[in-house]
């Protein structure tokens, strides 16, 4: 082909919380059918690298969160962690998963719900951040902090670590974009920087989208 048999996709970078996606082609939603023929160069290797419980990791990084962060160093899945609290039962993940990232950027009980396809009900809703308290108490103060400054149209600059400025926001969306721009801003910051020291030690990445990483290696 004209490429080489190299798949290029557009990079685009949103200026609210400078996470990257991508189009033409959508590398982070690729079909598994295409999977099987994205291949290394010859006498190399992939190795795949993702952050476990990515918005959570980013919040317990960025407001050092003595609990998560502890937990992390351990090598404990966060999401196997509340799991563990809120049902006894480690291998439901999949429903914490569901909650977590809606719960921390504000979204309402019913809204988490219908999303989660019939993996939560109003009960589940309760236990789960009932966990999130007892395991996090440090970020589940942060979080209610940011959202009662955020929906009265601001978000002082002692909840943000990246620039320490003051930031103005709509109060109708506070809540959710607030706690949203701030964690995922870091996020973003923050692989960037895991890029630059992999990149420093020789290993360069061949595909990145936010918080996934694909770096090819000498099979040696």
């Amino acid at each position: 082909s004209m490429t080489n048999g190299v798949l290029h996709s557009q990079y685009h970078l949103k200026s609210r919380t400078e996470r990257i996606y991508t189009r033409n082609y959508n590398i982070q939603g690729l079909p598994k059918v295409f999977h099987g023929v994205i291949l290394p160069d010859p006498g190399n290797r992939f190795i795949y690298f993702d952050i476990v419980a990515n918005d959570l990791t980013m919040l317990f990084n960025m407001i050092g969160d003595q609990q998560g962060l502890k937990m992390l160093k351990a090598s404990k899945d966060p999401y196997h962690e509340i799991a563990t609290e809120a049902f006894g039962d480690g291998s439901q993940r999949e429903r914490v998963k569901a909650f977590v990232s809606p719960y921390l950027y504000g979204a309402a009980n019913k809204t988490i719900i219908t999303n989660s396809r019939d993996k939560l009900v109003e009960q589940d809703i309760i236990l789960l951040k009932t966990a999130m308290t007892s395991l996090f108490p440090e970020s589940s103060d942060w979080l209610s902090r940011i959202k009662s400054s955020a929906e009265a149209g601001l978000i002082p600059r002692k909840f943000n670590p990246i620039d320490s400025i003051d930031i103005p926001i709509p109060k109708a969306i506070g809540t959710t974009v607030g706690p949203a721009m701030i964690i995922q801003r870091y996020g973003a910051r923050l692989f960037r920087a895991i890029i630059c020291a992999l990149s420093r030690i020789g290993y360069d990445p061949k595909v990145f989208v936010h918080d996934s990483l694909l770096i090819q290696v000498p099979e040696s």
